[in-house]
This record gives C-alpha cells, structure tokens and sequence, in this order.
C-alpha cells in the first residue's frame, strides 16, 4: 500500500532521485511477481484465482510489509510485529531494538520511551536514523514535516568502456568499494571525500593515468583522495556542475515555487510530502552545484599531487619554491 502511494506521488510530482528508486523497485516486482505467476499461481488457480492474486494486489501485499518493518528486523531478517510498528515516525526518536525473548526464547523488539507519555498520547520512533525524506517516503510512506531531511540520492558508476576499466576497479575492489556506488548530497554539506575520490578515478586519463600503474596500486586510493592534477579536478568539477544542472532542469518549476507551494498545500497530504521531498532534492543539487563552481573559481590555489610529491621529497618547500638552489649551496649533494 505504502509502495503505490510512494508511487502514485512520484509519478504526480516528479522527484528525480526518488522516481529512479521507484523504476527500480518497479521492476523488480514486476519480475518476482511474472516469475510467481508463471509458476505457483497459474498452476493452482483454483487455489490463486487470478483477480485475487493480481499484481496490483501481489505490489500493495509487498508494499504493506516494507512500510510495517524496521531495522534491524528488516532486509533479510524482516518481521512484522504487530502493535509495535503502530508506533509513528518522527526524527530523533528512539529505534527498536531486537533481542532474546522471555527467558531467552525467540526474539523480542524493545522501543524504548525516552520521557514520560501522558495517558492517550502518541507513540513514535524514527523510521530511518540517518535516511533521507525520500527514502523514508518511498519504504514507508510518511514524513516527518516538522524535521525534513532533503537531499539527494547520487548514483555513479565506473563506465566499462573506460579504457583503463579494469585498473580503476581492482583500486576501487582493494579499497572495498564496487565499481557502481551510492552517495548522498545534501544541502549546505561539502561533498564527502569518498565522493571525490570516486570522481577522481573516474575521470583519472591522459598523463594521470600513470597513477594506476602496478607500483602504486595500494596508494591509488589514497592520492585520490585528495587533487590529483588541474586537468583532472576541472574534470570533476565540470561533470558534478553539469549533472547538476541538468537534474535541476528536470524538475517543473524552481526552489521559490516549491517554497510557495509548502506554504499552501494541506500539511499530511500527498502533495505536501511530494513537494517536502522534490524541494529537499533540489536544495541539495543547488546547494552541490554552488560548491563546485566556487571550487572551479579557486581551482589555480589547490595542490596537486606532484607538488605534494616534490614536497614529500624535499624538492619543494612548504611555500611551494623549490629547494634546488640551497641542495647544492648546503652541501647536501
């Protein structure tokens, strides 16, 4: 139930990094559910009777017990636990907690009340420490609008046609990371520094390329980590700006007309968490395409890898003049 909802609002109010999640889910059911039909269902139709066991009916069932699970009882170990998941949503609550039942036997959840509770009041917990509107909204169907969390759900991948494919994943797999990754952006926060490294080695070419010779494989990912070269950084700083923007421009309508539209929208309902969301998705993008740009503007005071490496090697100094003169003058040779 929850999952159409999620849905239908996506598909009404467009929500860029939400309505990719939703395709995915999408099809993903639309594959479990042909696999169960062309199977168990069509075998035992007196049993399953096709206007009972229909896929809108398969997709609120799957739907319902997502929004009613909760880690750490979800994933693999999902368990629906009746009156505890009654429980509301609100930021900064406690969380279940799962652990051995009466006299150690079974599981049992604990939520725990963080203050007194007056007869008749209600009970929350924070579906999703840590997670984004749009990730709560699209598992559980709800917000908390009094604490929005907005932001931006990025996914990259390492293209297989990079010609040096195979070098940037065997750094990226040593470093414990795949070749397909997910960051989030949020507003007014640098960019993490695994999403720059990221970028970095996938826009590492031309004469960086020597980076990810066998000699420095157990260092790449750290060089990576910080600038690498200008070519490379304006690389960077360019793809993030203009992935930006052309999400931005994805959206109907600017941040101002979100703003307006929450002030006059019915709190609670489906347009209010779907502009909640696509405003918090689109403060985040605007807020990451700022960053760039002021990068870019200051990008001739960054340091790169190979004055980090003269420096490593006593050839430049820490005002970044070289030391050559005074190698000689001092006797060091």
């Amino acid at each position: 139930m929850q999952l159409v909802t999620a849905r239908s609002v996506a598909r009404g109010q467009p929500l860029v990094s939400v309505l990719l999640s939703v395709q995915g889910y999408r099809q993903f059911f639309e594959a479990k559910y042909a696999e169960l039909d062309a199977g168990l269902l069509s075998q035992h139709r007196d049993v399953f009777p096709a206007d009972m066991y229909s896929y809108d009916r398969f997709l609120w069932a799957v739907g319902t017990v997502r929004a009613r699970t909760h880690a750490p009882l979800d994933g693999a170990a999902s368990a629906l636990v009746p009156l505890a998941d009654l429980a509301a949503h609100r930021r900064g609550a406690p969380q279940w907690r799962a652990g051995g039942g009466l006299f150690g036997r079974g599981q049992a959840v604990t939520l725990e009340a963080e203050r007194d509770y007056a007869a008749g009041e209600l009970v929350d917990m924070d579906y999703g420490a840590g997670k984004l509107d749009s990730q709560v909204l699209l598992d559980h169907g709800v917000l908390d609008a009094d604490s929005p969390q907005g932001g931006f759900v990025l996914n990259l991948e390492l293209p297989p046609e990079d010609r040096f494919f195979d070098d940037k994943a065997d750094i990226l797999e040593q470093s414990g990371l795949t070749t397909d990754a997910q960051f989030t952006l949020l507003v007014d926060r640098e960019p993490s520094e695994q999403l720059l490294g990221f970028l970095r080695l996938l826009n590492l070419s031309g004469m960086d390329a020597f980076l990810l010779e066998p000699l420095f494989r157990n260092e790449a990912w750290g060089f990576m980590l910080a600038p690498v070269s200008e070519a490379n950084e304006r690389a960077v700083y360019q793809s993030m700006a203009d992935g930006c923007r052309a999400a931005l421009q994805g959206y109907a309508g600017g941040i101002e007309a979100d703003l307006r539209a929450a002030r006059s929208t019915p709190p609670g309902s489906r347009l209010a968490m779907a502009v909640q969301v696509r405003l918090g998705e689109k403060e985040a993008l605007d807020s990451t395409l700022r960053w760039f740009e002021a990068r870019a503007d200051r990008i001739a005071s960054l340091e790169f890898y190979q004055e980090r490496r003269l420096k490593t090697l006593g050839l430049l100094d820490d005002d970044g003049a070289s030391t050559y003169d005074t190698f000689f003058k001092d006797g060091i040779a």
